[in-house]
């Protein structure tokens, strides 16, 4: 949570300083499906020309996948153009596209969200149901079938990450944990009153890196207004990260904003206990007396 919080804070100083430096507004955001031709316009230029002139995809990684017949194959890319991971591989995905000579019409970008990069969303809603938790996101269909997804930044490369999936090789993107709990999502398992949320972390506890993956998609789906799904993902990372402070900070602060005041003392107090970091005890303390004031009233 605190990564994320100075991320967002550090991202917000930066944009504010180089405005007020250029005396410039923030580049325009593309929001929804959009062609790529837009992006060699200014100010997107900037960045997408000089990333895709230097991108050259391996000759003979490039020759196996022009040999792919592309009949009933769908691209669909996910961007913000606010986000350097998206800035860094979408102008290189496109020109590997190109090269490829993929039919234009079958592949689509969508622009996402904004500077917040926990509210990823579109007008007309085109990524609700696919679990787009990470930008950029590329999704590879067959005949409207999921054949699999590049998630942020490839695990090889680019070329390679797109062969593998074209060809039907077992491939397992960033982010491991994010096809698991899409489909819990997407089935409403982890609202359902019978659910063992420590029996489902035991099932992402191989594909997930670390105790802030979880964090932060259940901070995105709270702010997309999945309140109860995002607390159970919250929950599912205490039992993952039982001895850090974050995972349990993270789930009290948020019942204490759902105003659940008797699970935030809960959780608030745990990560009071396990927390090292001095510089975070007060804050804690702050939440914990609100928790308790509040939860007299109850």
């Amino acid at each position: 949570m605190k990564y994320i919080v100075m991320a967002l804070l550090c991202l917000y100083l930066n944009q504010t300083i180089i405005a007020q430096t250029n005396n410039q507004a923030p580049d325009p955001v593309i929001y929804g499906s959009f062609q790529p031709r837009l992006l060699e316009q200014a100010p997107y230029a900037a960045w997408y020309k000089p990333n895709y002139e230097k991108y050259n995809a391996d000759p003979e990684i490039l020759k196996r996948l022009q040999q792919i017949k592309t009949k009933g194959l769908h691209i669909q890319v996910f961007l913000g153009t606010w986000c350097g991971d998206s800035k860094r591989e979408v102008p290189a995905f496109v020109k590997l596209l190109h090269q490829m000579q993929f039919p234009q019409q079958q592949f689509q970008l969508i622009g996402l969200g904004g500077s917040d990069s926990l509210y990823k969303q579109s007008p007309a809603g085109e990524e609700k149901g696919l679990g787009i938790f990470r930008v950029p996101t590329f999704i590879v269909y067959q005949n409207n079938i999921e054949l699999g997804r590049i998630n942020e930044y490839p695990i090889q490369s680019l070329e390679a990450d797109l062969l593998k999936i074209l060809s039907g090789q077992s491939y397992q993107p960033n982010y491991g944990s994010f096809s698991q709990l899409r489909d819990w999502l997407n089935n409403n398992i982890l609202i359902h009153p019978n659910t063992s949320i420590r029996g489902l972390s035991q099932q992402v506890k191989n594909k997930v890196s670390n105790e802030y993956e979880l964090n932060s998609l259940g901070q995105l789906l709270i702010k997309q207004g999945k309140p109860a799904d995002g607390l159970k993902v919250l929950e599912m990372n205490t039992w993952l990260y039982p001895e850090a402070f974050m995972p349990h900070y993270a789930l009290g602060n948020n019942y204490l904003l759902q105003k659940n005041y008797l699970q935030a003392l809960l959780y608030l107090e745990k990560s009071l206990e396990l927390n090292k970091e001095t510089q975070y005890t007060r804050h804690i303390l702050n939440l914990l007396y609100e928790a308790k004031e509040k939860s007299k009233s109850l």
